[in-house]
């Protein structure tokens, strides 16, 4: 945010059209008006999530209200734990998650090595590996 709400308001619309642009109308039966807009980044080098470390879970992302704002990716709690809070966090931003959570959140290696774990339903999966063959494994 600047101090100018004129610049704001414009960076926000900016934002907004770019964001829709980028959306992609898929059908899938129990939407409401029988589909909903799925966002896949451009390009497979837009994806900079990080790989170790932690990860920064945006509010409307979270599972439930509680959930914490930050995903350690290399929590001590169990490689089975943190597989499980990876997968269930990458199934959210590649099903809800903005052209910008991708980017910010999704890292490649990561994606890939979980991509097999019924991230998405079977249209949007088709969709990101038409776009990312090398998504496949």
């Amino acid at each position: 945010m600047t101090d100018n709400p004129s610049a704001d308001h414009a960076q926000f619309l900016a934002d907004l059209t770019a964001s829709m642009a980028s959306a992609v109308w898929i059908e899938e039966p129990g939407f409401p008006g029988g589909g909903r807009h799925v966002h896949i980044v451009e390009r497979w080098e837009d994806l900079r999530g990080p790989r170790h470390g932690t990860v920064a879970v945006p509010r409307d992302l979270a599972d439930y209200a509680g959930e914490t704002a930050n995903l350690d990716l290399e929590e001590t709690v169990g490689p089975a734990r943190v597989a499980s809070d990876v997968i269930r966090l990458y199934a959210r931003v590649i099903t809800r998650g903005s052209i910008g959570d991708q980017a910010q959140i999704l890292n490649p290696d990561l994606l890939i090595v979980n991509w097999t774990a019924h991230l998405t339903t079977p249209r949007v999966k088709e969709l990101w590996e038409s776009r990312f063959p090398q998504i496949r494994g």
